[in-house]
């Protein structure tokens, strides 16, 4: 065992929040990719493999399956009969892809295979789910098993049984009790990873408070307001809170590196040399900014105003388009998500490959060709710089978009007709509030907004252009003009 010791460094990195936002976008991205899959695939009709199709007139004895396959195809009990085919055997080695509405439970005995999109109140997995699951509800149990990746946002999760991938959580409150074979990334409100708990990959954790008693194989990554560690963790930990605390139980068998508002009295002698078997490092926190209450009033004032400016020119400029926009994100919500997901990270995706090409084969032909400067590699560069430019311009106005519609939304539900003006100002009050919350702000600013704002960019001006097409075609006097 080596010996602790105590150093001090003056310098102190924010990985561990960008990993949580990182994390957190993972997640919504996942969920909201999923829901609108399986929204898609859910809409087609489910008869087994080999059956006689809806429209056929049935056998004199039909099978309990096909009689299952006709009540599915009843709108009126669609919820009921999709909780009852998930308790229902299912066909073997088949895997089937399913949206799940209401209460969703997989009984001890069943298995589900296939992954799963679970969009409700609560869930229950006490028997097996061959696949991933993905889960936005209220509250959610598994004290069975998922073979593959848990993705979920909820406000109670609890995990007492075994997930053989990772677990990313967002939650209110999350427990685990059981085994997770991959990561934990988990972003909550309260964690609590109890004695006799097992994570076999990273973890990484951030919460308010957070209790880790459990086992613990790989690296760690914790922050929050009170940390307490009572558990075993065989290799490195790196933990950044208000209020640290070990437990007599607690052992961890890499270098710990912690950062506090004061170095710890107990991390010293012979405890210090139970408890860690390799270096204590500590990062005191670096004091605060203080500003002045009059200067931050100031401040977020003259932003609100210069952005309402911004927005309100923006407005008058394309006032037509801009109204179809807003009409488009309010009645097409889901589509504006999903070419969200594609223009915010698709395109700046394509655009950094379009400009590495030009790079890499420019700088191996350079050297190739003796110093001459290609010209076939450089016919990459402006498409990809030019794809860059446009996705960043799209970026900008996201904010704008967004306000608008949130404010829009708002407006409506009271009962009023609002213009693109009014609803711009009052949408960004909610939203200048948000984004001035800590880790959540950033979530929302670089993965929430741009998401939404770029996609019901693409699908208005879709629309937009549509209509004038349609119009220009119908008065052809117009189109002289």
């Amino acid at each position: 065992m080596n010996e602790g010791r105590t150093t001090r460094e003056g310098s102190q990195g924010r990985g561990s929040i960008i990993t949580a936002g990182l994390a957190a976008a993972l997640v919504l991205t996942s969920l909201l990719c999923a829901l609108a899959f399986a929204e898609s695939a859910s809409r087609s009709p489910q008869t087994p493999s080999g059956g006689p199709p809806p429209s056929s007139p049935p056998a004199a004895s039909p099978p309990p399956a096909s009689a299952g396959a006709g009540h599915e195809g009843d709108a009126s009990s669609a919820g009921d009969e999709e909780s009852e085919e998930e308790r229902t055997p299912e066909t073997p080695g088949e895997s089937i892809t399913q949206l799940v509405a209401k209460d969703y439970m997989v009984a001890p005995n069943d298995t589900a295979e296939g992954d799963r999109y679970f969009v409700g109140s609560n869930t229950d997995i006490e028997g097996t789910i061959e696949g991933d699951f993905f889960a936005f509800s209220k509250g959610i149990s598994i004290p069975g098993r998922v073979s593959g990746d848990v993705n979920s946002l909820a406000n109670n999760i609890s995990i007492s049984g075994n997930v053989d991938d990772d677990a990313r959580v967002l939650a209110q409150e999350l427990m685990v009790r059981g085994k997770v074979a991959g990561d934990l990334i988990a972003l909550a409100g309260e964690i609590d990873v109890v004695k006799g708990a097992k994570v076999g990959g990273r973890t990484l954790a951030f919460a308010s408070n957070v209790t880790l008693d459990g086992e613990f194989r790989q690296a760690m990554n914790v922050g929050g307001g009170v940390v307490n560690f009572g558990g075993h963790a065989f290799s490195n930990v790196k933990v950044e809170s208000d209020a640290l605390t070990f437990t007599d139980d607690a052992r961890i068998d890499g270098n710990l590196t912690y950062t506090a508002r004061e170095e710890l009295s107990s991390l010293t002698g012979e405890r210090a040399k139970r408890l860690v078997g390799g270096h204590i490092t500590f990062v005191p926190k670096k004091p605060a900014e203080k500003k002045s209450i009059l200067t931050r009033l100031v401040w977020t004032v003259w932003t609100f105003i210069a952005t309402f400016i911004i927005g309100s020119i923006l407005i008058l400029v394309a006032y037509r388009l801009v109204r179809t926009i807003l009409a488009t994100a309010r009645v097409e919500t889901l589509k504006s998500f999903g070419f969200g997901i594609l223009g915010h990270i698709l395109v700046p995706f394509v655009g950094l490959i379009l400009v590495c090409i030009c790079l890499g084969l420019g700088l191996a032909t350079c050297v190739t060709s003796g110093g001459k400067l290609p010209a076939l590699p450089l016919a990459f560069l402006p498409p990809g710089l030019l794809v860059l430019a446009a996705w960043s311009v799209f970026f900008y106005l996201a904010k704008f978009v967004v306000a608008a519609a949130l404010g829009d939304t708002i407006l409506r539900r009271l009962g009023r007709d609002p213009s693109p003006y009014m609803a711009l100002f009052v949408g960004m009050v909610p939203m200048w509030i948000l984004v001035s919350i800590p880790i959540l702000g950033s979530f929302l600013y670089f993965i929430v907004i741009p998401v939404f704002g770029i996609g019901a960019m693409l699908v208005g001006l879709r629309a937009h252009f549509e209509k004038d097409g349609a119009s220009s075609l119908a008065d052809p006097a117009r189109t002289a003009v």
